[in-house]
């Protein structure tokens, strides 16, 4: 390219960014809104199955790449791009990549670390230079991701490298030789569901800060051979196993989000499961707030494909089911934590001779009945506020059944703090 070309070029480039610069405000974020929705709504191109023998995983579209994985023979796999003879795939169990501990804290479920860092690098090896060149896919700071081992655990974990599951929507590449075509008549998406939770659940549950896997009934038993060893081991096993299925729920709903015709029903039942087995369980509110955000994804996605709305119904609903979708999100908000139920009180009276009911609702769902024995508060002052509460606990939640309706649960306050009031309607 001679001087006058390149001089050209550089007038054309500065020009389109001021061009870009002068946009209203509302013409930019429409802009920067549509290409991260493209983004997001990432879909496979087609499924295929490994070939009998199995199949290898791999960094690059290379024949000097690395293997980051291997599949046994008919699993299936997502197919995104095709390059020289390689296919970009996700597999259902993710890839095993390790990442720098400085960029990850651990959190209160066992085996699981969140990223603090933003576009971290995900390397076949525990290290970083160009001989592990890292997978295309970066984690995000807030991204929760699974570990099963570390290079050094004497090290501190910030010094250390974690190896982690790849989260869902990573890709390695696989040959074209070593896959087949799936059947026409197969339910390549159910497969694909039921794989994932199988998959992702086998991971062996790692204690990061210890630097070892989490003990099952036959390691503790066959380590002591005693019956208080064998019992510690069982409930370490049924733990673990809850924390499993939950992890394996949040795979679910991490590739949904990121996919076109996500099967929301399948997550919704991952985490509807996990709750069944383990209503008291550590992770219990957090499913419970997953579900939330379940109903409000499966409703926009309805909302959209819903062929017989007018455009300035489909707004609405919209507008409607993003606030709920809002709201569900925010109860995951570190501040959240101060308050035993958060949201805004709605005053019901079904029977007027009856005395009214006061309860909180979050995201359009009834969180936490509420009364005040003490008489400190008049709780018909709060009506339509958001509030965060505190007090006893009379009555804990009854979840639904064939026979019993759902219910919330009960407290008695002792303490009323107002975040804010509702918009008049």
């Amino acid at each position: 390219m001679n001087r006058v070309s390149r001089l050209h070029s550089a007038r054309t480039s500065i020009a389109r960014r001021i061009a870009l610069s002068l946009l209203a405000p509302a013409e930019f974020l429409c802009a920067v809104f549509s290409f991260s929705a493209s983004a997001a709504q990432d879909a496979p191109l087609r499924y295929v199955h490994a070939k009998d023998g199995g199949a290898k995983l791999y960094n690059l579209a290379d024949k000097t790449s690395l293997e980051v994985g291997s599949v046994t023979g008919k699993t299936l796999l997502e197919v995104y791009a095709e390059r020289a003879g390689y296919l970009s795939v996700d597999a259902p169990a993710g890839f095993e990549v390790w990442v720098f501990g400085e960029y990850v804290h651990t959190t209160p479920l066992a085996g699981t670390v969140e990223v603090t860092g933003d576009t971290v690098l995900m390397r076949p090896l525990p290290k970083s230079d160009q001989s592990a060149y890292p997978l295309e896919q970066r984690l995000h700071k807030g991204d929760r991701v699974k570990v099963v081992g570390r290079a050094d655990p004497k090290k501190p974990l910030e010094k250390d490298w974690v190896r982690i599951v790849s989260p869902p929507g990573t890709r390695a590449w696989v040959l074209a030789s070593d896959t087949t075509p799936t059947d026409a008549k197969e339910d390549v998406q159910g497969a694909w569901t039921a794989a994932v939770m199988a998959d992702r659940a086998a991971h062996p549950t790692y204690d990061v800060a210890k630097g070892s896997e989490v003990a099952t009934e036959a390691s503790a038993s066959k380590a002591s051979g005693e019956g208080a060893a064998m019992t510690a081991g069982a409930t370490a096993a049924a733990g673990s196993q809850a924390e499993a299925s939950y992890a394996a729920a949040e795979s679910l709903y991490d590739a949904a989000k990121v996919k076109q015709g996500a099967d929301w029903a399948a997550v919704r039942t991952a985490y509807q499961g996990y709750l069944d087995k383990h209503p008291d369980g550590t992770m219990a509110p957090q499913a419970r707030t997953r579900l939330m955000q379940v109903d409000a994804y499966a409703e926009i996605d309805a909302i959209r494909n819903d062929r017989t709305l007018r455009e300035s119904q489909r707004g609405d609903k919209l507008a409607d089911a993003e606030r709920r979708l809002k709201e569900a999100n925010l109860s995951q908000d570190p501040l959240w934590g101060r308050f035993q139920a958060r949201g805004y009180v709605k005053r019901e009276q079904p029977i007027p001779s009856d005395p009214p009911r006061f309860t909180v609702f979050w995201a359009d769902k009834p969180t936490m009945e509420i009364v005040c024995t003490s008489g400190k508060y008049d709780l018909s002052a709060f009506d339509g506020f958001e509030i965060g509460v505190q007090g006893a606990v009379l009555r804990s939640a009854v979840q639904a059944t064939d026979t019993v309706a759902p219910r919330p649960g009960r407290i008695d306050v002792s303490r009323i703090e107002v975040l804010s009031a509702r918009a008049t309607q």
